[in-house]
C-alpha cells in the first residue's frame, strides 16, 4: 500500500491548506496513518507558532 504524500498526492484544497500554513503561518503539516486496516483513519497534526491541535479523522 503506497502512503498518503502531500508533495505527490495533494489536490487543490490540501494544497491550499498546505501553502496557507507553511507560507503565511510559519508553520508546518504532517499526515500520518493510523491503521492501513478497516476502518482506516488518518491523523492531521497543523502546528503553527504557539499552537499545536491534533484532528483524528476517520
Amino acid at each position: 500500500m503506497r502512503h498518503f504524500s502531500l508533495d505527490r498526492d495533494a489536490g487543490l484544497a490540501p494544497t491550499i491548506v498546505r501553502t496557507f500554513v507553511v507560507h503565511d503561518l510559519g508553520g508546518s503539516i504532517t499526515i500520518k496513518a493510523v491503521s492501513a486496516d478497516a476502518p482506516r483513519a488518518t491523523v492531521n497534526e497543523v502546528t503553527v507558532p504557539g499552537r499545536s491541535v491534533p484532528s483524528l479523522v476517520g
